[in-house]
This record gives structure tokens, C-alpha cells and sequence, in this order.
């Protein structure tokens, strides 16, 4: 979950190949919800999603990959980096 001014951000996922994001008002309204596919990603892969910005067009989000959990190696690095970037008015909503 990540805070943003007054809004609140939901990340979940199941595999690491899709994040599912869910856009929230601090009063509990949902303002959208959206799917993100990276392809190429290996299955047992760890995602750690680094950062959230949003602007009047658009939700950016700084995706890291780890072999293993960050958690358990102090000196982990992520082997690879994403910035994601989810136009607010042409992405589908699911909502």
C-alpha cells in the first residue's frame, strides 16, 4: 500500500509477470483500477514496487525484480528496473 496526498494505492499480485493496482480516495472511493503485464519475467521472481508519483494524466511506478526475497540478503540489488507509466485517461479502467 502507498499514500499519496489524499489517495491510497493498492498493489497486489500473484505472479510477478502482472501487478494489479487499485486507486483509492481516503474516503474509500474507488478511482480505478488497473493491470500492468510484463512479459519475460521468471515466475518464481520477486517484485518490489519502489516508488508511486501521480500527476493530472497519469500514475508512474518504479518496478524492481529480485531473485530472491529482499528480505532475506541485506545486500540485495534488484537485476532489473522498470518505470511503469499508466495514462489516467486512456488506460481501461475496470472499474
Amino acid at each position: 500500500v502507498h499514500c499519496l496526498n489524499e489517495e491510497v494505492f493498492v498493489i497486489s499480485n500473484t505472479f510477478p509477470q502482472n501487478i494489479f493496482l487499485d486507486w483509492i480516495s481516503y474516503s474509500g472511493t474507488l478511482l480505478g483500477q488497473f493491470k500492468i503485464n510484463f512479459s519475460g519475467i521468471d515466475s518464481s521472481d520477486y517484485i518490489f514496487v519502489n516508488a508511486i508519483n501521480r500527476n493530472s494524466e497519469a500514475i508512474h511506478l518504479s518496478v524492481m525484480y529480485f531473485n530472491q526475497s529482499p528480505r532475506q540478503q541485506e545486500k540485495m540489488k534488484p537485476y532489473i528496473g522498470y518505470d511503469v507509466l499508466i495514462n489516467i485517461n486512456a488506460s481501461e479502467r475496470w472499474h
